[in-house]
């Protein structure tokens, strides 16, 4: 109880004070891009990688929209953002058959990662498309999750929900920071 008056002899263990960042280390600022798998200031160190042979052999396998997003952010050529966009407009609900199940975290974790790899390189219209469809998906997988699939274990240590929770944790990261539309305005009061 405080102001309780307390005699006799204290012992406590002696500690440093936590490190909670690294010397150096700036947290990311909002619309700051790339930020979930590297920042910018990563690239010059990531390059020299990926000039080794086994960077090389890296670059090779990445085959995906996130691969894509990789090579743009690595090697500089809008071909490869170009080409991200391209797989990521296949993933899409109007373009593919909507997925069920794990799907849904893989197209997911690969929309966002890539929103996050190509930010610059993308156009405002396709950004603000891929943002509506991660708020959708999102909101989809977490309040209607038995329109996704109705034989999910859906707790969040199963081998089944875990993948597919990854894909908003992903698309939150994507999108943190970035605005979203006005609110609506409210209906006038009833006189």
């Amino acid at each position: 109880e405080t102001g309780t008056e307390v005699k006799g002899r204290a012992v406590a263990p002696v500690r440093p004070p936590f490190q909670r960042r690294k010397p150096g280390y700036e947290p990311a600022e909002a619309r700051e891009h790339p930020r979930i798998l590297f920042r910018k200031q990563d690239l010059p160190a990531l390059r020299e990688k990926a000039a080794t042979p086994f960077g090389q052999a890296a670059l090779a396998a990445m085959n995906d929209a996130v691969g894509a997003g990789l090579k743009y952010q690595l090697l500089g050529d809008r071909k490869y953002a170009d080409q991200a966009a391209e797989m990521v407009r296949k993933l899409l609900p109007e373009i593919h058959d909507g997925g069920h199940g794990r799907g849904w975290g893989s197209c997911l974790y690969q929309v966002g990662a890539a929103y996050d790899l190509c930010y610059d390189a993308w156009p405002e219209d396709f950004k603000r498309r891929l943002g509506d469809y991660m708020v959708w998906a999102t909101e989809r997988l977490f309040y209607r999750p038995a329109m996704v699939t109705g034989t999910a274990n859906w707790h969040a240590c199963s081998n089944y929900a875990g993948p597919i929770y990854v894909g908003p944790a992903f698309a939150g990261l994507a999108l943190w920071g970035e605005k979203g539309p006005p609110p609506a305005k409210p209906v006038e009061p009833n006189a």
